[in-house]
């Protein structure tokens, strides 16, 4: 991100916080008004890995993770780097 090899850039918010920049550059948000929103979302796909044991296993991995996406926990995280929540 910081290699000079540009004077300006738009980047997510949730970049610009990350542990390893702090103190690097400077930033400032583009105000809501000026643009609309990202929606983002997660799924957890149906067809994945041939081998139905792994793919098995993932798919409980996916789904764990899909319901901690909602927990009060990762919902501090996500607004601590920037995101809006729903």
């Amino acid at each position: 991100m910081l290699t000079g090899n540009a004077d300006i850039a738009f980047t997510a918010v949730s970049v610009v916080r990350a542990v390893e920049l702090k103190g690097k550059g400077r930033w400032a948000e583009v105000d809501d008004l000026l643009h609309d929103p990202i929606s983002q979302g997660a799924v957890v796909c149906r067809h994945g890995d041939r081998n139905r044991n792994r793919n098995r296993n993932r798919k409980e991995a996916a789904e764990r993770f899909l319901a901690f996406l909602h927990s009060g926990t990762a919902r501090a995280i996500l607004a601590g780097y920037g995101y809006g929540l729903p």
